[in-house]
């Protein structure tokens, strides 16, 4: 449960700040969970929005492929939450930057959803009239 909460969070924080920079640089932009990496390819679990479900995508690794948060592929391991950048080179998805997601400590020691904090909303603050 405590992956999925924090999965969650986490492509809602994709969603509003990917776009923005996949206008700027011109690539695509991902976010899924790591089943495996090698030196030629990374697969991740990803949500395919337009097919309505989770499913395993490759990218592949060249030597120009540049990491944040790790140093190479090797440092990636199966559950590993990650953002790629990445282009087409024909029907070829490459990944330009491999990013892993680290955790905060203070996210680490939560055992969600438990602490949470309550969120008090009411009813009239969706209330369309103005």
């Amino acid at each position: 449960m405590k992956n999925k909460v924090l999965f969650s969070m986490f492509m809602l924080a994709c969603l509003i700040v990917f776009p923005l920079h996949a206008q700027v640089t011109g690539l695509e932009i991902t976010f899924g969970i790591v089943v495996e990496a090698s030196a030629t390819q990374i697969v991740i679990l990803e949500y395919d929005y337009e097919e309505d479900l989770e499913k395993e995508v490759a990218y592949l690794i060249d030597p120009e492929t540049q990491y944040e948060e790790v140093e190479s592929y090797q440092e990636l391991e199966p559950g590993d939450p990650v953002e790629i950048m990445y282009s087409y080179q024909g029907d070829k998805k490459v990944a330009e930057t491999i990013k892993k997601e680290v955790l905060s400590e203070e996210d680490e020691g939560l055992d969600w959803p438990e602490d949470l904090p309550d969120i008090n909303i009411q009813d009239d603050q969706f209330d369309d009239r103005g």
